[in-house]
């Protein structure tokens, strides 16, 4: 929902995501992440990936960060990502589609396809009743043959 990643991606592209193994992430993969600072995924690019060790309870642990940054960014984001962190490596992104997910999570946008739905359900009975109506009602040669015979 924002301009961080143009021109490369837009808002309302839809993104195809694919699970990869640490090691199979590489710079300039495009990556969507979780971040402590921000309520939404982010979708930016890997800069940089360095090879860490942390040490917890006296064991070291190697690990990979996973610096990123958005395309229309002058600055690299914050902090890096660790592994955890990352939700899926972009493969695709289909433009425009998104829009439609983008409308439906807007609190007017379920509102308005429920309405339109309720509607194409509701519609097709008035539609029927007055074909039904169209069909009880004789029509003047159907009265006179009944008459004749």
């Amino acid at each position: 929902e924002s301009e961080s990643m143009l021109p490369t991606l837009d808002v309302g592209h839809l993104l195809v995501l694919q699970a990869r193994a640490p090691e199979q992430i590489q710079v300039g993969d495009i990556i969507v992440f979780n971040a402590h600072y921000h309520d939404k995924p982010i979708v930016h690019r890997i800069v940089e990936i360095e090879n860490a060790t942390v040490v917890v309870d006296n064991v070291t642990i190697y690990e990979l960060h996973y610096f990123t940054q958005g395309d229309n960014n002058d600055l690299r984001d914050p902090m890096y990502r660790v592994y955890e962190d990352i939700i899926g490596v972009v493969v695709l992104a289909i433009p425009y589609v998104g829009h439609i997910t983008l409308f439906l999570h807007e609190p007017y946008g379920l509102a308005i396809v429920m309405i339109l739905f309720v509607a194409l359900l509701i519609l097709p009975e008035f539609f029927m009743k007055d074909d039904d109506k169209d069909e009880e009602e004789p029509t003047e040669s159907e009265e006179q043959g009944t008459t004749n015979a």
